[in-house]
Order: structure tokens, then C-alpha cells, then sequence
């Protein structure tokens, strides 16, 4: 994998470059070698090869204008995955913390309770459509907690479309190749 120029100094890839600063290697002399040029590796060469790689990395401290714009620009590149996000976590959290009879949220307590049943709340649980749901919160450390889950839970939904979509689409494509494909439309 490695290559070498006409100084005798080895071209290394970086992953390779790393493990050279990490343990060194030895090379024998030319004298016990004596037909083969032993190569010559240095560290500056697999230091270079690092700072290369960290100037392709994105730094967010101490951002020129520039800097931020290519930082936006990096964020941006699956805009219509990160705006999916963003209405996501927006419905969870208007549903979850906003008064009955569109959100969970009891008017008169302020706390996330069911209202018919108070075993139900003792349980941990609430009717929601007939179905019993664990999103009682009776403090505001619970109402917080509560929040993030949710948000952090609904934030993935769209990224798990996304690994859906492209796993179904390589089955069909190796699925396209074997004698399955007889039977797909």
C-alpha cells in the first residue's frame, strides 16, 4: 500500500501513518541488507499525513466567516433529513406539553396525569385512544426528562427511514440478481 519516491522516503496512507507514530519500526542497515535499500520512515512524513487529516475535519472553535459558512454548509447537506427532524421533535413536544384535548397535559394540574383514573396515574401510566401509555410526569424534573426522551426519541424516526429505504433498496438490487427475481415486479 505504501510507495516509495526517489529519495528512498516512504508515501504512507494515514491509517498507516498513525500506527508508524504510534510504535516504531526498525530497519536494519544497508550492510545487512545488501540488496535491498532499507526505507527510510520518518515521522515528519506521518506527521503531515495527520495534520492533512485534521485540516479536512470541520473545527468549530474560533470560526472565521468563512468557517461558519462551511460549517452550515456541512450541516446542510441532508437539509431535508434535518428539517424532518425538526417537524418531528415540534409535534412531540406540542403533543406531549400542551393542553388536553390535543396534548396529554391536564389544565387544572399542569401535570402530564390521567384524569379518569387516578390508579392509572399511580401505575404510571395513562389512557391515551384506549391505549395505555408510560408518560406520566407529576415534577418538573420529570416533565424535563419526559421532554428529551420524547425529542431525542422522535428526532430518530427520520434517519430510521432513511437506513430502511436503503437497506430494502440493496436487498431488491442483490435479490434483482438470484432466481427470487422471477417473482418481483
Amino acid at each position: 500500500m505504501s510507495s516509495e519516491n526517489e529519495r528512498g522516503i516512504v508515501d504512507i496512507p494515514l491509517g498507516d501513518a498513525i500506527d508508524v507514530v504510534q510504535r516504531p519500526i526498525l530497519s536494519q542497515p544497508d550492510d545487512q541488507q545488501p540488496n535491498s535499500r532499507s526505507a527510510l520512515i520518518t515521522t515528519s512524513a506521518a506527521a503531515a499525513a495527520i495534520e492533512r487529516r485534521k485540516a479536512s475535519i470541520v473545527d468549530t472553535s474560533n470560526l472565521s466567516p468563512t468557517g461558519v459558512k462551511r460549517y452550515v454548509r456541512h450541516l446542510l447537506v441532508f437539509r431535508s433529513v434535518k428539517i424532518a427532524q425538526f417537524l418531528c421533535v415540534c409535534y412531540i413536544l406540542l403533543l406531549t406539553f400542551t393542553n388536553a384535548p390535543f396534548g396529554l397535559r391536564d389544565p387544572a394540574t399542569g401535570w402530564i396525569i390521567d384524569t379518569r383514573s387516578p390508579a392509572n396515574t399511580a401505575r404510571g401510566v395513562i389512557m391515551v385512544n384506549g391505549a395505555a401509555r408510560a408518560v406520566v410526569a407529576q415534577s418538573h424534573l420529570q416533565m424535563f426528562c419526559l421532554g428529551v426522551s420524547r425529542m431525542s426519541a422522535f428526532s430518530m424516526y427520520p434517519v430510521f427511514v432513511c437506513v430502511f429505504l436503503t437497506k430494502c433498496r440493496a436487498l431488491v438490487n442483490y435479490l434483482s440478481g438470484t432466481p427470487v427475481s422471477m417473482f418481483m415486479i
